[in-house]
């Protein structure tokens, strides 16, 4: 039993109390407020506020507060030679609702073990009431040993508890006393000492105490690279692996840097954002999807992975194009000139693919900025048109330029009707 007793305080008036919180919805209250206070200022705070905050302890001249009493015991067991069982419990005998006192938690736990000269496992598996089960593994190699008591639950299912320890184990086990050999007698033959019954005498066995085999002079099969997996089974002996790829590391057949696990095409290179499978190309024109302007429809390289526009197409477009005509100083169309653009709504719905863009122009007459403006909105009242007639605005781009895109003299009457003009470009 530890721990067993209880230690007496005389508190101070200012420093004990015990409060119940009322904070409504209409009433707010920051504990960052108690920020840097000592015992004393919070207590005068907590009185001070007695809307927000009762005192509901009673003057104590003092009061006791018991130690976390608990009970525990162990079992050790040999199993086998080398082989051990420890059953170990801590069993909490304190009060759990005394708010004076503290208290441990209920727990057990069994450590099967290997121990030998040279090295050491031990399995801790443990139940308690604070962070359920856990499971770890710790390992000695000489006089030194590091583990965890949870490593296992925390790789293969998840754990509320972490930790590791290590350290240095001082001592050594018990050597049997050699016998001394007798004279030998005419009737008997003297037989040399077997300590661990595999066969090889100690007096050349390197491992006496562990049972092993003549080819590694008494001792067990070595395992090179501490993988679990032993040397003669092993197909990497100095590479950690697993045992499912006969102790090699999970293969990458494809060699593209991502283990056979994890990738989704093991047999060719790929990369990590596609799960090791190469980039795709949707429309299996060739071109990869990142790449590939138009990723869903079978296009070629010289247009970035889009088809070219036909020609026919292109020729009504151009057609429809050079016959839009707005009123006299406006970008409000004309009959003729909307009649000619469902033409090309006919056109857009059949060919549902294509993009288009609006380009609007002026000549120089007049105030460059108006002139600007006037064509950012004839070019506005085609995509206008065009999309009340059905064809999806995300299909539509308009922009202006006013006038300074010329494509003939503004000097000249027709030079300047050549540079009033709205351009249609088809693309996917």
């Amino acid at each position: 039993m530890l721990d067993f007793g209880q230690i007496k305080y005389k508190p101070r008036a200012n420093e004990v109390a015990a409060y119940t919180a009322s904070i409504t919805g209409a009433e707010t209250w920051y504990p960052k407020d108690l920020d840097g206070k000592s015992i004393s200022e919070i207590k005068t705070y907590l009185d001070g506020n007695p809307s927000l905050f009762t005192n509901n302890a009673a003057s104590l001249s003092s009061y006791k507060a018991s130690l976390p009493t608990t009970v525990q015991a162990n079992v050790d067991l040999a199993l086998n030679r080398g082989f051990f069982a420890e059953l170990a419990g801590q069993l909490n005998v304190a009060k759990t609702n005394d708010i004076y006192s503290a208290f441990a938690y209920n727990s057990v736990t069994l450590t099967p073990r290997y121990e030998g000269r040279a090295f050491g496992i031990y399995l801790p598996i443990n139940y308690n009431e604070l962070t359920s089960f856990n499971a770890g593994i710790s390992l000695r190699a000489g006089p030194l040993f590091l583990g965890s008591g949870s490593v296992l639950t925390a790789l293969f299912d998840k754990s509320k508890q972490a930790d590791i320890h290590f350290g240095l184990r001082f001592g050594s086990l018990q050597k049997k006393a050699k016998k001394v050999k007798e004279a030998p007698q005419a009737d008997h033959v003297i037989v040399p000492a077997d300590t661990d019954g595999d066969g090889v005498n100690d007096d050349v066995d390197k491992c006496p105490t562990v049972r092993g085999l003549a080819k590694y002079n008494g001792c067990p099969i070595p395992d090179t690279d501490g993988d679990g997996i032993n040397d003669e089974q092993d197909k990497c002996p100095t590479v950690q692996g697993l045992a499912k790829y006969n102790g090699c590391p999970i293969p990458d057949t494809d060699g593209d840097g991502i283990n056979d696990e994890q990738d989704k095409c093991p047999t060719v290179r790929g990369v990590a954002k596609y799960n090791g499978c190469p980039i795709p190309d949707t429309d299996g024109d060739g071109i990869n999807d990142e790449a590939d302007r138009c990723p869903t429809i079978f296009g070629i390289a010289a247009n970035g992975g889009c088809p070219e526009v036909k020609a026919e197409v292109v020729k009504k477009v151009n057609y429809v194009a050079k016959n839009i005509v707005f009123q006299t100083g406006s970008a409000i169309l004309t009959s003729a000139s909307t009649k000619q653009l469902d033409q090309l709504v006919t056109v857009l719905k059949s060919e549902s693919d294509l993009q288009l863009k609006i380009d609007g122009h002026t000549d120089n007459t007049g105030v460059a900025a108006k002139n600007q403006t006037l064509s950012e909105k004839r070019a506005e009242a085609v995509k206008a048109y065009l999309a009340k007639k059905g064809i999806a605005e995300s299909r539509l781009n308009s922009e202006g330029f006013g006038d300074t895109q010329p494509i003939a003299d503004n000097k000249t009457a027709a030079g300047r009707a050549k540079n009033r003009r709205v351009e249609l470009k088809l693309n996917y």
